[in-house]
């Protein structure tokens, strides 16, 4: 989703609350009055692409027949959703979520050299360790037995 698409979705939303239903022709005519002239020029067919990600949501109630559709809000839902930031907050948490997995998969890159770095020294380290302390037994048995 992009932010024209939000915007876009947000004007859809926001007619059909104001008018209690939105349809092709109020649309197209109530655009610019949403600050979104885009819709303006719109095709039936590129409304169908906005108003299957509304009803993805369960935001409005959309009904499509043949040569149109209608979105009518639900109650309160509707309204509350578009005064909570509308599809801006979608798009945003979206975003950050993008953000998220990126910052996870360098984690997971850097965590994997890690992991290999430590498994090559440690047989060093360990085997140092080990006739480090088999030289030092033999040291002290020598010595007690003198």
């Amino acid at each position: 989703m992009t932010h024209t698409d939000a915007k876009i979705l947000n004007a859809i939303l926001k007619i059909s609350i104001a008018y209690n239903d939105a349809n092709y022709e109020s649309l197209r005519k109530l655009a610019e009055n949403y600050e979104c002239p885009e819709m303006h020029n719109f095709r039936i067919d590129e409304f169908l692409h906005y108003l299957d990600i509304i009803s993805e949501y369960e935001i409005a109630k959309v009904v499509k027949f043949q040569g149109g559709f209608n979105v009518k809000p639900i109650p309160i839902q509707t309204e509350r959703f578009v005064n909570d930031g509308g599809f801006f907050n979608i798009l945003k948490e979206e975003l950050d979520l993008q953000v998220d997995q990126k910052l996870e998969r360098e984690k997971l890159k850097n965590e994997t050299k890690l992991v290999k770095w430590q498994l090559r020294v440690f047989w060093y380290v360990f085997l140092i360790g080990f006739f480090g302390g088999i030289a030092g037994i033999i040291s002290l048995i020598i010595q007690i037995l003198k």
